[in-house]
């Protein structure tokens, strides 16, 4: 199984910025859960850089006022293949995707566009009668 790492901003973007971090983890943890997949949701800022779950399937980093979400990102993605995991990160940030594949000689990572997830969140809402306006109808 592997571990997937979200860039949360660039997947709010992929969203037309339709939904807030908030209701972003919301919906990741639900789907991941459903999933049964690892995922951890990696937000820029934050008054200190700080990790907590939410839920049993998604974590919720802020990098902290000393780096980016992209550095948190990359560093997640080091100790992850250091620890043996595979690992997919959800982006389309070219700058992010670059630092990410440098590291393919520690192990199997992938980089898989932010409007692949945006659209899995959407169909796992659709399917499980998530309620409300769908992640697609909020970004029109």
């Amino acid at each position: 199984t592997p571990l997937l790492l979200v860039d949360g901003n660039n997947l709010r973007g992929a969203t037309v910025f339709a939904l807030s971090q908030e209701a972003l983890a919301s919906e990741l943890a639900r789907w991941a859960a459903a999933a049964e997949l690892p995922c951890v949701l990696v937000l820029d800022h934050g008054t200190e850089q700080r990790c907590w779950p939410l839920g049993d399937f998604l974590s919720v980093t802020l990098a902290g006022p000393a780096q980016s979400a992209d550095d948190a990102l990359v560093r997640d993605t080091n100790w992850a293949l250091r620890a043996g995991l595979d690992v997919a990160v959800f982006t389309s940030d070219r700058g992010l995707t670059s630092r990410v594949r440098r590291q393919k000689s520690l192990g199997t990572v992938q980089v898989v566009a932010s409007a692949a997830l945006a659209r899995l969140l959407w169909d796992f809402e659709r399917s499980s009668g998530g309620g409300g306006e769908s992640t697609a109808q909020r970004a029109r």
